[in-house]
C-alpha cells in the first residue's frame, strides 16, 4: 500500500483529526461502540444546526431561520446518514464556516459588531482552526476578507483589528505544526497538490 492507502485520513484534512480526537473522548465516556460515534455525530449536527439558525435569523429574519432550520431536519435520507457518520470533513466544518460568515457579514455590515475584545479574538481563532479544519472555509474566509478590506480595512489597522489578526494566527497554530512536521504533503488533497496552479486550472477548464 502506497502512504495515501494507508492513512484513515489526509494530513490536510484537520477536521478528520479533530473528530478523531472528540470519538476517542467519547470511547472514555461509553466505551468503544456505534453509542460514541452517534453522540460526536449528534454534537456536530446541533453546531451545524445552530450556526445555520445563528446566521438566517441574523441576517434574513425569525421566520426565514425557522424555514431554514425545518430543511435542515428533513433533509435527504443520505445526507442525515452520512451526517451521523462524522467523519470531520465537509458537513461538519459547516459548524465553522456557518459562524465564520455570521461574523463576517455583521462586520461588513456593522450591525450589531462591537464586540469585546475576548470575542473578537475568538472570532479570529475560529477563522484561523476553521482553515486547518477544511480548506473549503477558504472560500468563506476569501469572500468575507474581500469584503473587509473593501469596506473595513481602517478597521483592520485599529487595536480591535490587530486582535482579529493574532487570534487567525493563533488558530492556524495546528496547520503550522502540521507543516512544520509533514512539509508540502500539507497540499495533497487526495493526491492533487493543491500548488499544481496550471494542472489544477487545466482541470477546471475541462470541468467548464
Amino acid at each position: 500500500l502506497s502512504l495515501h492507502d494507508a492513512l484513515p485520513i489526509y494530513y490536510y484534512e484537520g477536521g478528520g483529526f479533530f473528530i478523531s480526537g472528540l470519538k476517542a473522548l467519547a470511547f472514555l465516556l461509553v466505551g468503544e461502540n456505534m453509542l460514541a460515534h452517534r453522540l460526536v455525530g449528534l454534537l456536530t449536527c446541533w453546531a451545524v444546526f445552530f450556526g445555520l439558525w445563528r446566521l438566517m435569523n441574523a441576517h434574513f429574519g425569525r421566520r426565514a431561520a425557522h424555514l431554514a432550520a425545518i430543511f435542515f431536519l428533513l433533509g435527504p435520507s443520505g445526507f442525515q446518514r452520512f451526517s451521523l457518520l462524522s467523519l470531520g470533513i465537509h458537513f461538519e466544518a459547516m459548524a465553522l464556516g456557518l459562524p465564520l460568515l455570521d461574523e463576517g457579514l455583521r462586520l461588513i455590515r456593522w450591525r450589531a459588531w462591537r464586540p469585546s475584545w475576548v470575542r473578537t479574538l475568538g472570532v479570529g481563532v475560529l477563522a484561523g482552526f476553521g482553515v486547518f479544519f477544511s480548506y473549503q472555509n477558504l472560500l468563506i474566509l476569501g469572500w468575507v476578507g474581500l469584503w473587509v478590506l473593501a469596506l473595513r480595512w481602517r478597521w483592520l489597522l485599529s487595536r480591535a483589528g490587530l486582535v482579529l489578526l493574532a487570534g487567525f494566527a493563533i488558530g492556524l497554530l495546528p496547520m503550522g505544526y502540521m507543516a512544520w512536521n509533514v512539509g508540502t504533503a500539507l497540499l495533497d488533497v487526495h493526491g492533487t497538490e493543491l500548488a499544481q496552479l496550471e494542472s489544477n486550472w487545466t482541470r477546471l477548464q475541462s470541468f467548464l
